[in-house]
């Protein structure tokens, strides 16, 4: 049966999860022989992926705080509504634990070589 990840329940109060560092904790916390090298690199995964999250959450919302057209016009309207569609997917996957994910890139290198980001790189 699928339960939603978004909420803890515990004594009947509903608690929502703030980082998905929390998950990993709950997992560690059940199963504390997962706990080594692995779950180490995991966790730095999520904090990698929380980051550019919000770096292109920001972006997106710094980008489009002066447009009132809804976001389908907005990808019709380009001329390449394709690749539009793809740098308006600042949420990455739904179900990936490290939607976002930038390992081994800075800040600055993934805001000039993601697609979120609107750059145009000549190769």
């Amino acid at each position: 049966m699928y339960q939603d990840l978004s909420y803890f329940e515990q004594d009947q109060v509903m608690t929502r999860v703030l980082h998905p560092k929390e998950i990993l904790d709950c997992i560690l916390i059940e199963a504390p022989e997962l706990n080594n090298d692995a779950s180490a690199q995991f966790l730095e995964d999520i904090n990698n992926s929380v980051a550019n999250m919000a770096i292109a959450i920001s972006f997106q919302h710094h980008t489009l705080s002066e447009t009132t057209a809804p976001l389908w016009e907005l990808i019709d309207q380009h001329p390449d509504s394709y690749l539009r569609s793809e740098q308006s997917v600042v949420e990455g996957h739904p179900l990936h634990p490290g939607a976002k994910l930038r390992k081994g890139m800075t800040p600055e290198t993934a805001i000039n070589y993601s697609s979120e980001f609107c750059s145009t790189n000549s190769l």
